[in-house]
């Protein structure tokens, strides 16, 4: 009676176990009826399960997708993106990505996506779960954006060109001809004119020093020292200057640069030192700086540091002041980062890096 019973009950637990969905079907049920782009593949990447998003964001017919092949509906799928499904069918969680996909029939689609693998009961992996989002839209607007910034910086510096250059050909040479006119003036007048002398004395120094300020104002405006001296010579030579007219003391030395950058990646790190030592002598309540730059294999770098007062960063960055924001938007248009490490009371380093990979001859820069 008692092994009639358990056998009675062992059959009914394997019916009500029938008639509960498995996870595979919970799981299609959830792909289906979800408000986003997620698609259920099994292990040979053949779709069980897409949701109505999945099909309209990829123009696809919901009927004549379950059991076909993944590469089948995209056959011009990047290789590396089969080599992530391949990861995720190997059990690998991948976190959302974003990545260009150039279609063959032209254009290209901007995707942010991620996956996740999916067991059945027994634990046996079954396939992957992919969700995407189309951000192309979101992409192109970033990128008129980018683009826009581009021609504003651009026009910045052609106008940074064109008054620095009108200081050192023009009101330089006016002014050495006043500082000219002035020594003349002092060597006519009489010996009886001693104060006189003395007074136009003074007032020749001090046009030779408003001289020496514009020159060096127009070499910050336009360093045509970029140019000719590359990035290296460029920043040593700025740091010599700067620390001579402010009285303070920069270290620098740099290392394992290559022999030459593009001129505008050049450029941004050059402006991204300057105003980063100008931030730094006007807020550190320091006198002594250090500058460091180099390259790795893949990237070079930038540092201005100090052991000054330092700063909250986050509230520098929501400030009104235009000085960091104008650091990354260089840095970003060369696909470089900014970053900033500072507390009150604990000085602060401005780091600035971006990528760049040459094949040519490293040279080592004494600073």
């Amino acid at each position: 009676m008692a092994e009639k019973a358990i056998k009675e009950m062992s059959r009914a637990s394997e019916e009500c176990t029938a008639l509960l969905p498995s996870q595979e079907q919970l799981l299609k049920i959830f792909v289906r009826h979800v408000p986003a782009a997620v698609a259920m593949l099994d292990h040979d990447m053949r779709y069980l399960q897409v949701s109505d998003r999945w099909c309209s964001d990829f123009s696809l017919d919901s009927s004549k997708v379950i059991g076909r092949s993944h590469y089948e509906i995209f056959p011009d799928m990047p290789d590396r993106w089969k080599e992530i499904n391949r990861r995720g069918l190997g059990g690998e969680m991948l976190r959302a990505e974003e990545d260009r996909w150039n279609r063959t029939g032209g254009g290209t689609t901007w995707l942010r996506w991620e996956i996740r693998p999916w067991q059945n009961l027994d634990g046996v992996p079954g396939g992957i779960v992919i969700f995407a989002e189309d951000i192309t839209r979101r992409k192109n607007a970033e990128d008129a954006l980018l683009d826009m910034s581009r021609k504003l910086i651009e026009a910045h510096e052609q106008e940074r060109t064109r008054i620095g250059r009108d200081l050192h050909d023009d009101i330089v040479q006016r002014l050495v001809m006043l500082a000219i006119e002035l020594g003349g003036v002092q060597q006519d007048l009489p010996g009886s004119a001693s104060e006189v002398r003395i007074r136009i004395g003074t007032l020749q120094n001090e046009t030779t020093r408003i001289t020496n300020d514009v020159q060096l104002l127009s070499h910050e405006l336009h360093s045509s020292k970029l140019d000719y001296l590359g990035i290296v010579g460029a920043t040593k030579n700025f740091c010599k200057e700067f620390s001579e007219r402010q009285k303070v003391e920069i270290d620098f030395q740099s290392h394992d640069l290559p022999t030459s950058l593009p001129t505008e990646l050049s450029l941004s790190l050059f402006r991204v030192l300057q105003e980063a030592l100008r931030n730094a002598t006007k807020h550190s309540g320091v006198k002594r700086f250090e500058v460091r730059l180099w390259g790795s294999t893949e990237e070079i770098h930038l540092t201005v540091s100090d052991l000054g007062v330092g700063f909250d960063p986050e509230i520098a960055m929501n400030s009104t002041g235009l000085g960091l924001t104008s650091m990354q938007e260089r840095l970003r248009l060369v696909h470089g980062e900014l970053s900033i490490n500072s507390r009150p009371k604990g000085g602060t380093s401005i780091y600035a890096r971006v990528p760049f990979v040459s094949s040519s001859h490293s040279v080592r820069a004494v600073g």
